[in-house]
Order: C-alpha cells, then sequence, then structure tokens
C-alpha cells in the first residue's frame, strides 16, 4: 500500500530527528515540519499513515507534541534507507541501473 501525501516526507523527519536524538522516541515539532514544507495539518495525516502502516506509533495529547516510537529503527538505520525503503515499498521494485538502462549509441556514418 503506498503512503499518501506528504507522509514519506515526514517519516524522513522523524526518522532524521530520532538518528540525531540516537533514540527511537522522539517528539514531532510542527514547526521543523513547517522548515521542511509540510503544514501541521499534512504533518498529522502523514503521522496517522505512518502508524497505519505499522512504520511509528504515536502519543497523541491535547496541546502537546505527538510523541513518536519508530518501530522499524533495527531494520532501516538512516534516513536515506529509509527513503529508499519507502520508495521500494511503494513501487514495488527497484529502479534498475541508469547505466543498464540507456540504450548504446547508433555507429556513426564517417
Amino acid at each position: 500500500m503506498p503512503l499518501p501525501g506528504k507522509a514519506m516526507q515526514v517519516a524522513i523527519q522523524i526518522w532524521r530527528d530520532a538518528e540525531q536524538a540516537k533514540s527511537n522516541e522522539v517528539s514531532v515539532s510542527m514547526t521543523g515540519m513547517a522548515r521542511m514544507g509540510i503544514s501541521r495539518f499534512a504533518a498529522s495525516r502523514g503521522l496517522s499513515a505512518l502508524e497505519g502502516a505499522g512504520l511509528v506509533t504515536v502519543a497523541r495529547h491535547a496541546g502537546l507534541k505527538p510523541q513518536v516510537v519508530v518501530v522499524a529503527t533495527a531494520a532501516l538505520s538512516s534516513a536515506a534507507e529509509v527513503a529508499a525503503g519507502i520508495d521500494t515499498a511503494v513501487t514495488g521494485s527497484v529502479e534498475k541501473d541508469s547505466a543498464e538502462a540507456m540504450p548504446e549509441p547508433a555507429p556513426s556514418g564517417q
């Protein structure tokens, strides 16, 4: 099941914050999300989508930052691996190497 909207950007931000904190539990800052171009509404929907996919658990309390526990830290240890993992899950396959995908040049007539 592909992740909707800005869920991937939210995931990358969360995993980056978790990696910096060296913890699998982080507070999600809506100010930090806004710096990444993600509105608080999109961030909330993204958190819900990630929670529904089983990638994170979220504790929400009125007036406080959501507390997020990253479930997949052992399998995906860096933000780059997370992005690759989500992209692979969305597309269903890993893209071919660009060198293999390019056609060979046509022989010159001279």
